[in-house]
């Protein structure tokens, strides 16, 4: 079953699709879940000229509806290790390996860095990039950077592998997949990213690659 699941993208309820996964199916979660802040970003809607940036910002609820520990023991269970952005925000279990994205903000009023939680039993790393790349269109509240999520991959999976992210947003895990050929299974449930990740993904195999990717 998990075969038919490669390099697919799935419109619906992540939960629903784990709860259909067998145990240790996929190599790596990497994902980036809702943190529940939708109201708090909403304050600043105005400031943001893309016009779905914009629509997410105001109804903060639609896509940014925080995942219950079910979510996170499906995770847990379909696959062998975990990389969750966000960690600080969730209850999870004690970890050496973080993962910090140091965003080089020189804004004091927001956040300098962004933490990941993972199950690698390994010393903790860090990777600096200031936010979005100017050559990515950023459509997304959340969106990591290409690079970011390359950079990952790198370090903590190898070619082949099989990577889940069961909130995938605007599909950036699956380009950083591409580009480092580790193969893909992504969930969204708002079908307007589904559809805005197909783009991306065709354009990606149009072109080859949507820019050069660092390595790091």
């Amino acid at each position: 079953m998990i075969e038919s699941l490669i390099n697919t993208v799935i419109q619906g309820d992540c939960l629903d699709v784990m709860k259909s996964m067998p145990d240790k199916c996929v190599d790596l979660v990497l994902t980036d879940p809702p943190y529940g802040l939708g109201e708090r970003l909403s304050r600043g809607a105005g400031k943001h000229k893309n016009s779905r940036m914009r629509l997410d910002y105001e109804n903060g609820s639609q896509w940014d509806e925080k995942p219950d520990e079910r979510y996170f023991n499906e995770m847990y269970r379909i696959s062998k290790n975990q990389i969750i952005w966000g960690g600080n925000y969730f209850s999870m279990p004690p970890t050496r390996g973080i993962i910090v994205w140091d965003k080089k903000q020189m804004m004091p009023t927001f956040s300098q860095i962004e933490y990941a939680w993972s199950s690698f039993d390994r010393p903790a790393k860090m990777y600096s990039q200031r936010t979005i790349d100017e050559k990515e269109v950023r459509c997304h509240p959340t969106q990591k950077p290409i690079n970011l999520m390359i950079w990952i991959l790198q370090n903590y999976s190898e070619q082949g592998m099989t990577i889940f992210d069961p909130f995938a947003g605007s599909g950036t895990t699956a380009i950083a997949c591409l580009e480092t050929g580790r193969n893909y299974i992504l969930v969204e449930k708002e079908p307007d990213y589904v559809e805005i990740i197909n783009k991306r993904i065709s354009t990606w195999k149009e072109q080859g690659k949507l820019f050069p990717a660092h390595v790091i």
